[in-house]
């Protein structure tokens, strides 16, 4: 796991991870946060200004509409008056004129009129559907560039005019701005207004807009100021996040290793104390549907920490070096269970798991000769379950070869597991003393009646098994299916779910002597025949 610097209970390469993991949240997670947060913001600001810019255009073309209403629309004093009403009440127009079918300003606030308007503007007038432009041009009458609106009514083949000044679009959006955003208005190709536009971020995309009616295109950007004012403001609260994030996530790991630490505890005292149930799986022997032998398993219910799974309590006594406790605790507790119901177990094999490691251990050699001194009714019925032979070295397999014989000779039973994944060489029962050979559980979860390949791997181990006097058991059968498949191919021992479950020593003792009864029953004469 890495190891741990003074009395910290997090390890150091732990810590590095959280290290680079905080350096990245400073340095990619917070920066981009910034950046999608600016970036949504610079939309909603673009949104608010195009919202601004339509309000004040349907304004001043509503204005203008409301004039063209006016019955009579004849250049006399009447309609000058109108006119000169109009711009003097209009928030945004100084000047209105009136144009005729030919495009020519015949009428203005001033008094009659003759000039024409240009052909660009009229163009884009027919264009447009609701037959309104604007444009940006020099007036004569302020003598400088000023925002021209025009509005064409098709029905009474009459238009009108306005004139504002240039910033009458662009008040109100400074304030709506504020000193973060550059912005730029343009009418058609002219630029109506704009503000620090070329101090724009080139790191986040411009908001770009256009009101089809009247040509108008719209540019907000983010100041690259403004990004680093945002990113310097709110590192405090992004290193504040990352600090506490780092914290949590020590506080967490090490109430973890502390939460693992006591789990170990418990576990390593339960071993100790020999607190730890056995339970027994039945193996059926289906020729006779009786019990031909069983596998002893670990069973553990905490008051702490419910109901452990066997492989957790095999991998703590692996970290402590408990494996030899463990393995000698359930081997006693076999030897108890055999004395406890004589004549019931007495033709019942139990096999216990045993690592290789513990079985190469000389210190289990030694209790395996007190355990029998202790409990002479294992000889002959033991048997030890163990798995990994294909994996060891020549010298390895050969060391381990030679005390699978010396246990043996104590009258016990070896048992090879997880033949049939693929990687299980053939040549190992050929070498190795065994007694029993069991399919791996894995390799029978995925059998079935149209698997060729596997049932060839079943044929072969029959063969060979049958050659050399082995017991062929196929373990985690769970449905009748695969019970059928095997069954078809020879195999005579099973175990599984299909049968049974594990199963407390008392509830397997009945199981047992209900087979031992039945036998001694077929086993009696009949009277009639006597």
């Amino acid at each position: 796991m890495g190891s741990v610097t003074g009395n910290s209970a997090i390890p150091t390469r732990v810590k590095r991870v959280l290290l680079v993991s905080f350096l990245f949240f400073i340095v990619i997670i917070y920066p981009s946060y910034v950046y999608y947060e600016l970036q949504s913001s610079l939309q909603s600001k673009g949104v608010e200004v195009k919202q601004l810019l339509q309000s004040k255009i349907n304004h001043m073309f509503d204005e203008m509409g409301l004039v063209l209403t006016l019955p009579e629309l004849e250049c006399d004093k009447h309609t000058v008056q109108a006119l000169r009403r109009a711009s003097f009440y209009s928030p945004y127009l100084t000047e209105l004129g009136l144009f005729n079918s030919e495009y020519r300003v015949y009428c203005t606030d001033y008094g009659k009129s003759d000039f024409p308007i240009f052909r660009s503007i009229r163009s884009r007038i027919e264009a447009a559907d609701d037959h309104r432009s604007m444009s940006i041009a020099l007036s004569k009458s302020i003598k400088e560039r000023a925002l021209f609106a025009f509005l064409y009514d098709e029905k009474r083949q009459i238009g009108i005019n306005g004139l504002a000044p240039p910033h009458v679009l662009e008040n109100g959006i400074d304030g709506l701005l504020g000193d973060e955003f550059g912005y730029r208005i343009a009418v058609g190709l002219e630029v109506l207004g704009q503000h620090d536009l070329l101090k724009g971020s080139t790191l986040i995309r411009p908001y770009e807009s256009y009101i089809r009616s009247p040509d108008i295109f719209i540019s907000v950007v983010v100041k690259d100021r403004h990004i680093v004012t945002t990113l310097l403001y709110r590192l405090p609260i992004a290193l504040l996040v990352a600090i506490l994030l780092y914290w949590s996530i020590c506080t967490g790991f090490k109430v973890r290793v502390a939460k693992q630490a006591s789990f170990d505890n418990r576990v390593r005292k339960a071993i100790t104390n020999r607190d730890i149930d056995v339970y027994f799986q039945p193996i059926i022997d289906i020729k006779t549907s009786q019990v031909s032998s069983a596998e002893a398993l670990i069973r553990w219910q905490s008051e702490r920490f419910g109901n452990v799974e066997p492989t957790r309590i095999v991998s703590v006594a692996a970290k402590y070096d408990l494996m030899n406790d463990l393995t000698t605790m359930i081997i006693r507790s076999v030897g108890a269970a055999y004395r406890n119901h004589k004549g019931v177990l007495d033709n019942i094999s139990i096999f216990v798991n045993v690592d290789l490691a513990t079985l190469c251990n000389d210190a289990f050699i030694d209790d395996l000769r007190d355990l029998f001194s202790l409990y002479p009714e294992l000889e002959g019925r033991l048997g030890l379950e163990t798995h990994g032979l294909y994996l060891l070295s020549e010298l390895e397999y050969q060391t381990t070869v030679q005390l699978i014989n010396t246990i043996r000779q104590f009258g016990i039973a070896i048992s090879l597991d997880d033949f049939g994944l693929g990687y299980a060489d053939t040549s190992v029962l050929k070498s190795t003393s065994i007694d029993v050979l069991k399919l791996d559980r894995r390799f029978v979860s995925h059998f079935n009646r149209y698997d060729v390949a596997n049932g060839d791997i079943v044929k072969q181990a029959l063969v060979l098994a049958n050659e050399k006097g082995i017991e062929l058991v196929a373990e985690g059968v769970e449905t009748s299916n695969q019970m059928e498949r095997l069954t078809s191919l020879g195999i005579r021992y099973i175990q599984g779910y299909h049968y049974n479950r594990a199963l407390p020593e008392r509830e397997f003792v009945k199981v047992a002597f209900k087979n031992t009864k039945e036998a001694n029953s077929s086993n009696t004469p009949n009277a009639d025949t006597e």
